[in-house]
């Protein structure tokens, strides 16, 4: 026979539905001996003899004999071949040819290259037109507990760690736990939780700490979520009874007597009652129809006066509301100087009618205040106003044009309830946000006074009498001018005022008691309220001659303004200048005397001043002075220089002179440009003691990271301050030392600024891990190439 491999498929699959019976399936694909035939039944092996029996086969097709009834949602019966890889034919090397049996062998091939391709259809394998990639295992080893994924290039590698239950522990742990461990919570806040550990932990740990443990199962949610989805159902059932009984009671209650819902709600009647109410009314109606004539037509007459009275109200009212609503217009209200502008938007319903007050019910009446103009897309008049508020039923002066349901609706505060308009001193405009109009009035809450607007700008609406001046008793702070020929105490002022002008140049003064009398009120204490002019002055010790200050012995001389006065000599050039011979020149001293010095204080300031290009006066430059240690007979200075730099509201300490700590602080990059001599050099070392996660070095600070304690897993290695310290051309040397225990881990991942570099290795290669039981010592060398680029020479050394 010949076996086509297409038309040759070594797999046959049959459905059996629910509760029918089938007793035997059709291989339809050639087979050589039973074994060859492997038969499922839901997924389960089926064993020869003991569960079917095969027919036929020896190079044709069969059937295999095999009582199956259908689950519950049908079953499956497989059939496949799998031929042992075997040859079973050993063919003479002289003598007659035997055709048959190689062709029974040739269809054996045949047949078992159809199994295999068959697996290989089922099995996962590159496309055909896909790159060239390893899909070998990893070795045993490396794979143990962990599962098949695909790494960055679509090889086949291997990944997470599959999970390890521990059991139950506290949430504060009783024992240390490696990565994807699984733990289920005992304590109470946490109780059935499980949590994976995500990173290795020590005992004492904690269950929630975030560093070291994520949370997969939240059963204290669940279960809260499971308790108020049975109280949800208990109040449904709850609400359902309460509904039949409410249902019978408004139905079937009987007459005249009231019911009350279950939930308090409502009291009422029920149908029945008014159901005879209406029986009974119908009587009643039968009965007085002989004189209901009579009635209405004095119904009518009365409905004609109480017509008239109700015009007569609704006229009186409407005076009412226009005269509200002038006094409205005069008299805005009350307002501060810091008021903003209130606006609500919302959304509202209101119905069509022609009284007042009218009411609509808003969504939320938040914010909304008496005095707010109302407006909406429709329904509402221009000048409406809110006049009352109760809830979310607001009552406005105006009636609704229009009836509307969840209106979207507006509430602007104008006038008193608007923005402060510092200009016109008040609002800028009435309530109605009209126009303001003279002679309208507000009360300022800042100021506690009514104002009144004149046609452009609200003043005072009143003087205070403090202002004023009593009729006796006062005292007059200003001048009196006079226009004309008034009198005071019968005098002439105008005539009087002439002759009193005149007295400087033509005053013939004989009286020598009040020349006298006035000399010496000049001697002791006069005041001059105009400039005095002259050439030279001398007081006391001092003199005054032209341009020159001077002392007439050798005492200080002292310039002491009132209180906290600053003394300000605004010159170009201020020269302090020392004519006396000797080798001491001219001396700046800066006193700060107290009485009770701390080391807290500060003795001087020393600052530069300059204006921007803006006009805002700036200090670039500050030198600051303080003391330390203010002990008697051993006090200490220090002095701080401060610069102001980009971005900064004051100037920032650069250098601290500090002779306490008999030391200088440079609190910011020194660029030497010229040949420098240091006699010593004392170099920062930072001290870390984590064993595991990245070390991260901060070049501005620091230039070696000392990792004290043996470490646990290889590290990553990050330097900061790189990009923004150095200059294209500049390059820093750090180190970094690892102390190593029983297992030799490493730097093995390099970052500068955040961003990955690859350092070059002294020798050309990278170490291929640590030195157990040593000190590992880790130079780098970075150099900035341009901006945000670097290139990191780098080596490793051990120390044991």
């Amino acid at each position: 026979m010949t076996i086509n491999i297409a038309d040759n498929t070594p797999r046959k699959s049959y459905t059996v539905t629910a509760g029918n019976t089938s007793t035997s399936f059709d291989t339809e694909f050639e087979f050589f001996a039973e074994a060859d035939l492997n038969v499922y039944v839901d997924g389960t092996k089926k064993t020869l003899s003991a569960d079917y029996t095969v027919s036929v086969g020896n190079g044709s097709t069969g059937t295999v004999a095999m009582s199956v009834t259908g689950a519950s949602g049908n079953s499956t019966v497989v059939l496949t071949r799998s031929i042992a890889l075997e040859r079973t034919t050993d063919f003479p090397s002289q003598g007659a040819f035997q055709i048959t049996s190689l062709n029974t062998e040739l269809d054996r091939i045949t047949a078992i290259q159809a199994d295999l391709n068959d697996e290989t259809q089922r099995s996962i394998r590159l496309a055909d037109d896909d790159t060239d990639l390893s899909m070998i295992l990893p070795l045993k080893d490396s794979r143990v507990n962990k599962v098949l994924s695909f790494d960055s290039a679509g090889a086949l590698t291997t990944s997470q760690t599959i999970g390890t239950s521990k059991g139950s522990d506290a949430t504060v742990t009783t024992a240390a736990y490696v990565k994807h461990d699984l733990i289920k919570s005992t304590t109470t806040a946490q109780l059935n939780n499980v949590f994976i550990c995500i990173a290795d932990s020590v005992v004492g740990d904690s269950l929630t700490d975030t560093d070291h443990f994520l949370l997969v199962v939240d059963a204290v949610a669940a279960a809260a979520s499971a308790t108020a989805a049975a109280n949800s159902a208990t109040n449904a059932t709850t609400t359902a009874t309460n509904a039949v009984a409410d249902t019978t009671k408004i139905a079937s209650n009987a007459e005249d007597s009231q019911f009350t819902l279950s939930d308090s709600s409502t009291t009422g009647f029920s149908a029945l009652h008014y159901k005879e109410k209406a029986e009974a009314a119908k009587t009643i109606a039968q009965n007085m129809s002989g004189t209901a004539a009579t009635q209405a037509g004095n119904a009518l007459s009365s409905a004609t006066a109480a017509n008239n009275a109700r015009d007569a109200a609704v006229a009186a009212r409407d005076a009412t509301f226009v005269a509200l609503d002038s006094f409205d217009d005069r008299y805005l209200g009350s307002m501060a100087d810091s008021q903003s502008q209130a606006i609500v938007n919302t959304t509202g319903t209101w119905v069509t009618n022609i009284e007042y007050p009218s009411q609509l019910t808003v969504a939320d009446a938040t914010g909304i205040v008496v005095g707010m103009l109302v407006t909406s897309a429709s329904g509402v008049q221009a000048e409406t106003n809110v006049i009352s508020i109760s809830g979310t039923t607001i009552g406005v002066n105006q009636f609704f044009s229009q009836t509307v349901t969840d209106q979207a609706v507006t509430f602007t505060g104008h006038g008193v309830l608007g923005d402060f308009n510092s200009t016109k001193d008040g609002p800028a405009t009435d309530n109605d946000n009209n126009a303001l109009v003279g002679g309208q009035l507000y009360y300022n809450t800042t100021d506690a006074a009514i104002r009144i607007y004149n046609g452009s700008v609200w003043v005072a609406a009143y003087s205070s009498g403090a202002n004023f001046l009593p009729l006796a008793g006062g005292q007059l702070t200003g001048n009196l001018t006079f226009s004309g020929s008034e009198t005071v105490d019968g005098r002439d002022v105008s005539v009087d005022g002439t002759k009193l002008d005149a007295i400087e140049a033509a005053a013939d003064v004989t009286d020598a008691t009040n020349v006298t009398a006035a000399g010496a009120a000049m001697l002791t204490g006069a005041t001059f309220t105009g400039a005095v002019v002259a050439p030279s002055v001398a007081v006391d010790n001092i003199n005054i001659n032209g341009q020159t200050i001077s002392t007439t012995d050798n005492l200080h001389l002292f310039l002491s303004p009132n209180g906290t006065g600053d003394i300000i000599a605004e010159v170009d050039t201020f020269t302090i200048k020392n004519t006396s011979d000797g080798i001491l020149g001219p001396n700046l001293v800066l006193d700060h005397t107290s009485a009770s010095p701390s080391t807290t204080d500060t003795n001087a300031i020393f600052s530069i001043l300059a204006n921007d290009a803006g006009g805002t006066e700036f200090s670039p430059v500050q030198m600051t002075y303080q003391t330390p240690d203010v002990t008697s007979g051993t006090p200490t200075g220090k002095a701080i220089i401060k610069v102001k730099e980009d971005g900064t509201s004051s100037p920032t300490t650069y250098v601290t002179f500090d002779g306490d700590a008999e030391q200088v602080t440079f609190a910011k990059r020194v660029v030497m440009q010229a040949t420098t001599d240091l006699e010593a050099v004392n170099e920062l070392v930072g001290i870390l003691t984590s064993t595991s996660g990245t070390v991260s070095v901060n070049t501005a600070l620091k230039a070696i990271m000392f990792c004290t304690a043996n470490q646990t897993a290889d590290r990553t290695v990050n330097f900061t301050s790189v990009n923004n310290t150095l200059d294209i051309g500049q390059s820093v040397t750090c180190a970094v030392l690892l102390t190593l225990g029983s297992t030799g881990y490493s730097l093995n991942a390099y970052q500068v600024d955040g961003s990955s570099v690859t350092p070059k290795w002294q020798g050309g290669t990278a170490p291929s891990g640590g030195n157990a039981n040593s000190i590992d010592v880790y130079s780098f060398t970075i150099i900035k190439t341009a901006d945000a680029t670097f290139t990191v020479l780098a080596s490793q050394t051990q120390f044991a």
